[in-house]
């Protein structure tokens, strides 16, 4: 039996990653963890803001953002643990992993084109690349429309502009 880490974020995608591990069953799984890993924030702000109050504040989101996916996981008899941890996300999530012995890596990720995927550094990518356990992607929501629409428009824009200024 595995033990699964699935990175939630409080989004649709997230659920998604949560329902793909839990329809798999308690046959097949031991313990799914769910980890949220909250921003560092730029010294600039964290200078102004309390540690205590910066503390809050991430609890409070980790919190809002784990709530939904506890819920699916516990209603499926599946064991559960949350983790919060603060940093880089990738970063954060493999380091989470190593720590609760994860044999794999489960995350929901937005369908991106091959445009989308070469201008957005995406968390599943990186995930990939430093991961030291399987990570299956879950592809969730479809292609935002501003990607689909706004992107390709505006690069077929500049290369009008491009090619009138010869």
């Amino acid at each position: 039996m595995k033990r699964i880490l699935i990175p939630v974020d409080g989004s649709p995608k997230g659920l998604e990653a949560v329902r793909a591990a839990v329809a798999e069953g308690r046959a097949a799984v031991h313990r799914i963890d769910l980890v949220n890993v909250q921003p560092r924030l730029p010294r600039q702000i964290s200078r102004f803001v309390s540690r205590r109050d910066r503390d809050s504040w991430r609890e409070d989101n980790a919190r809002r953002a784990l709530e939904p996916a506890r819920r699916l996981v516990e209603a499926s008899g599946i064991a559960c643990r949350t983790h919060a941890v603060v940093g880089p996300i990738a970063q954060g999530v493999v380091e989470t992993a190593r720590l609760v012995g994860a044999n794999e890596i489960v995350l929901g990720a937005t369908r991106r084109g091959l445009l989308g995927r070469l201008l957005w550094n995406s968390v599943s990518t990186r995930l990939l690349e430093t991961a030291s356990v399987p990570v299956r992607v879950i592809p969730a929501a479809p292609t935002p429309a501003f990607e689909r629409l706004a992107i390709p428009l505006g690069i077929g824009v500049a290369l009008l502009v491009f090619a009138a200024d010869d």
